[in-house]
């Protein structure tokens, strides 16, 4: 800090310098009469009245320098904190005041110091009254400039005690602000870094997705092609049954004809058995034929080729019969135990039937059930991606891919389904033609009777033929299971992703719900930044207020300095008129003093007299020596 040199005394040296003056003074003009010493002790009292309050000015001057520096020093403070380059210019502004108004203060308390000396040295020579006069007009105008000074210097502390206040304000501020610019920066870091969390868990989500709808993709053509197997099944199984039907009605027919036949002749029963057990062997060509069927359906054979075979069958059976006629009474044992193989024929023929009815229930009812499952997945998937269409724009597109997919899907079912029916339609208007032949066929039987034979040798054909469909019906079975494995493995990888997505949901809700926790924090701090912002605001109003006041402050201490000035120079007039009065007094005052020497001389020489004639008035009594004396002391005095 920048401190101004005193150059002045010290106020000992001063009193000193002053006493050794008045003395010098003093001894110059010593006077032996008696009222030249009562104003010497009064200017005693006076001088040492006046000492006792320079004494104490020099103290509230000292103390008032005390504070002076001790301001200096937390404005030093201030300044070498790191602050805003506006603060620190209005504090260096402030210095500059301060160390000026120092300067000005200094100046004045030395001119002070010197006017005191100058009336102490003119005291005296001056008279007590003048003396006094000057001196009250002196301490009158001393006290209206320390009344003045300290109306500017309290004004000074008002101003640096608010600034002081504003500035503790706005550091603490500052750094409440930095402290919430710091969490605010913080929490947006993990803001962002929980939003890149769940961008990568989004992506997750969205390739689970992807892999889900290729699993539902593969289901569903698991499920077509087992739709399409069991809608094959179910034809078969319809025709079997069909076949089944009429071959029991054959069956009937010819228990009625073997009736006729019995009550005809006891050869025509046996040829009723033989038919009876060629009609057991027609159907079970039949459910061959069937069986062919399915074969030839799995390996592209064409409806005409088993037409062509039926026929060929028909005539070899017009050929059996008539060699029945030839061949019925050799055959007998023979007929009775192929009646006991077909009967056996009939009885797995109907168990299979039974297991393949109970096996369509049950995949009836699982595919029921795996439908049912596949459209509660789909609407729940449908659901969700409504839900996520709703919160995430950006999924949108994929949502859309995927309801696309799954209308493609059930289209693609729906028109599966179409195209079953109309080949259960084909396979009806087929049937219906195969009844009208096997009516045909019924109206041929007195035919079949003479085929007999040639249905003989190829029983043994038919048999190999019904070995090799168990052998296929046993393939079936496998695959079947097969089948029934993977739809188990399917099911257990959708419940799999069922259990995922269920997951996912629940950190989708709990993600959603941090989020929205998040953005209400968010909020509420953008609200607290916004107060801030209002509170900084009218803040720096209020700052921009105080400067204007501290503003007007400085230009009424500018005024202060100005009317300072002034009344200096009105000190310095007055000073010098008085001094022009004193010294014209003091010329006085000389005169007066020789008149007074010349009287002393006089009253001296009267003394001479009054000696004699106190010598004379000896002889007297001594009444009135007394009385002589007290009228001469009262003539002294």
């Amino acid at each position: 800090m920048r401190r101004g040199k005193v150059t002045s005394k010290t106020p000992v040296h001063r009193e000193t310098e002053e006493n050794s003056t008045l003395e010098e003074c003093a001894s110059e003009r010593l006077i032996d009469d008696k009222p030249r010493i009562q104003v010497q002790d009064r200017q005693r009292d006076y001088n040492s009245r006046l000492e006792f309050e320079i004494k104490e000015k020099e103290s509230a001057l000292a103390g008032l320098k005390a504070e002076i520096r001790s301001r200096q020093r937390l404005i030093s403070q201030l300044s070498d904190k790191p602050g805003e380059t506006e603060i620190q210019e209005k504090l260096k502004r402030l210095e500059d005041e301060i160390y000026v108004r120092d300067r000005q203060i200094e100046v004045l308390n030395d001119r002070v110091i010197v006017l005191d000396a100058k009336v102490k040295e003119f005291g005296s020579q001056t008279s007590s009254s003048q003396k006094d006069q000057l001196i009250e007009k002196l301490q009158d105008e001393r006290k209206k400039l320390q009344i003045e000074i300290e109306n500017a210097e309290e004004k000074i502390r008002i101003g640096e005690n608010v600034l002081k206040d504003e500035q503790n304000k706005w550091y603490k501020e500052k750094e409440q602000l930095l402290l919430n610019n710091e969490t605010l920066s913080e929490s947006i870091e993990a803001g962002k870094t929980e939003i890149l969390q769940k961008d990568s868990q989004l992506n997750d989500l969205k390739v689970d997705a992807k892999r889900l709808a290729s699993i539902i993709s593969e289901m569903s053509k698991l499920n077509t092609d087992l739709n399409e197997k069991l809608d094959i099944l179910h034809t078969q199984l319809d025709a079997s049954s069909k076949e089944s039907f009429q071959a029991r009605l054959k069956i009937q027919q010819m228990d009625e004809l073997q009736g006729n036949l019995e009550e005809l002749t006891a050869e025509n029963s046996e040829l009723k058995n033989r038919l009876k057990i060629v009609t057991k062997e027609l159907e079970i060509t039949q459910a061959s034929k069937d069986k062919l069927e399915m074969l030839i359906s799995d390996q592209g054979i064409k409806i005409e080729d088993i037409e062509e075979r039926l026929r060929r069958e028909i005539e070899k059976c017009l050929q059996l019969e008539h060699k029945l006629h030839t061949t019925e009474f050799s055959y007998q044992g023979e007929l009775q135990s192929i009646q006991k193989a077909l009967e056996m024929t009939l009885a797995e023929l109907e168990r299979v039937k039974k297991q393949l009815q109970a096996r369509e229930i049950q995949e009836e009812q699982e595919k029921a059930d795996r439908l049912r499952e596949a459209q509660t997945s789909i609407r729940n998937l449908e659901e969700k991606l409504r839900d996520a269409e709703r919160e995430h724009k950006f999924m949108k597109a994929q949502e859309g891919t995927l309801k696309s997919r799954i209308e493609n899907l059930e289209n693609d079912l729906e028109s599966k389904k179409k195209s079953s029916a109309l080949n259960e339609n084909q396979l009806n208007s087929k049937i219906k033609e195969l009844e009208d032949e096997l009516k045909n066929s019924k109206q041929k039987q007195s035919e079949l009777k003479k085929s007999l034979q040639s249905l003989e040798l190829e029983l043994s054909k038919s048999q190999a033929q019904s070995v090799s469909l168990s052998h296929r019906i046993d393939e079936l079975k496998s695959m079947q299971e097969v089948y029934i494995q993977r739809n188990g493995q399917l099911e257990a990888s959708a419940k799999a992703a069922k259990q995922k997505l269920a997951s996912l949901e629940k950190e989708k809700s709990d993600w959603e719900t941090s989020m929205l926790q998040k953005d209400e924090k968010l909020k509420e701090i953008l609200f607290k930044m916004k107060a801030q912002e209002a509170d900084i605001w009218n803040r720096d109003t209020e700052l921009l207020r105080k400067e204007g006041e501290k503003m007007k402050m400085s230009q009424e201490i500018e005024e202060l300095k100005k009317k300072l000035q002034e009344l200096h120079a009105k000190i310095r007039s007055i000073v010098a008129d008085e001094l022009k009065a004193v010294n014209a007094q003091l010329e006085m005052k000389d005169n007066e003093i020789a008149i007074l020497k010349d009287m002393v001389r006089s009253q001296q020489t009267q003394l001479k007299q009054k000696e004699g004639e106190v010598s004379r008035y000896r002889s007297q009594p001594k009444k009135t020596i007394i009385k002589n004396q007290d009228s001469e002391t009262k003539n002294d005095v």
